[in-house]
Parts: structure tokens; sequence; C-alpha cells
């Protein structure tokens, strides 16, 4: 779901080659939303999301992503 305004990529590209380059306000909140967005998921994955006690989960189980015992 968008909000609206967001300008496509087709739009964009053929205003890049007509000489008509503009980015319109919209753009600009899109933009800032999209890094509130990261930086909030960023947060919560290192604050809230991992958990040391989940590496058992692994393969290999001890947390280092390798299994000795693993047969391809």
């Amino acid at each position: 779901m968008f909000a609206g305004g967001f300008i496509s990529e087709y739009a964009l590209m053929e205003q890049i080659k007509l000489g008509e380059f503009e980015l319109p306000g919209t753009f600009y909140a899109y933009l800032v939303g999209f890094a509130v967005l990261a930086a909030g998921g960023i947060w919560f994955q290192f604050h809230r999301g991992y958990n040391k006690q989940n590496d058992k989960n692994v393969v290999g189980g001890n947390g280092d992503g390798y299994d000795e015992n693993y047969k391809a």
C-alpha cells in the first residue's frame, strides 16, 4: 500500500532523457520513510531480535555455522 505520488521508474527515465529531471516532494518523503524503517529494523535486530542462545539452533550447534558431521 502506497500513499501515492511515488514516481515510476519509467517516468523518471523519460524525464532524464528529455532533460526535464525533477523529483516531486513526495519522493523525498518516501526516502525519509525508507531510512526510518531501515534504522528501526536495524535497531530491533541488534537490541531485541538477536539472542546468543539462538546460535545453538544453527548448523553445527555451536554457533560457528559449520557442522563437521554434515555429509553433502
